[in-house]
């Protein structure tokens, strides 16, 4: 229960972040690294845009920062992620779907973004076509 006031402080967080945006939806892979706390891999260190510090949601690993991310993208203030962004999700959090794909043969350990993509849409084609 203690962690609970910590969400309720990040409602602020939020609505700046929506601010920052104009109205227009925020990129998923935006909104999984504000959830984690950590800044998208190349954009330099020190606060985000207007000031707004990074605070990681607690309790919040990579796979259920990217579920609740791909939640919001339900409610139009997170873009629709692309098949590029799913495969990079999954590459970078490495959890059920890599490790399917790794099962399947279909990547292997060192798998680019770009060589996971071909692979989900080779098993998502196998599946829905086959």
């Amino acid at each position: 229960m203690k962690v609970v006031p910590k969400y309720f402080e990040h409602e602020n967080r939020w609505a700046s972040l929506l601010e920052q945006h104009h109205g227009e939806p925020i990129p998923i892979q935006t909104v999984y690294w504000w959830i984690q706390g950590k800044r998208r891999p190349g954009v330099k260190s020190g606060k985000q845009k207007h000031g707004q510090k990074l605070v990681k949601c607690p309790l919040f690993g990579p796979l259920t920062a990217y579920l609740l991310a791909a939640d919001l993208s339900y409610t139009g203030k997170v873009a629709k992620p692309t098949t590029a962004e799913v495969a990079e999700m999954i590459r970078i959090i490495q959890r059920g779907s890599w490790k399917a794909l790794l099962a399947l043969g279909q990547i292997t350990d060192d798998a680019s973004a770009e060589e996971t993509g071909i692979a989900l849409k080779r098993v998502y084609d196998a599946v829905w076509d086959g």
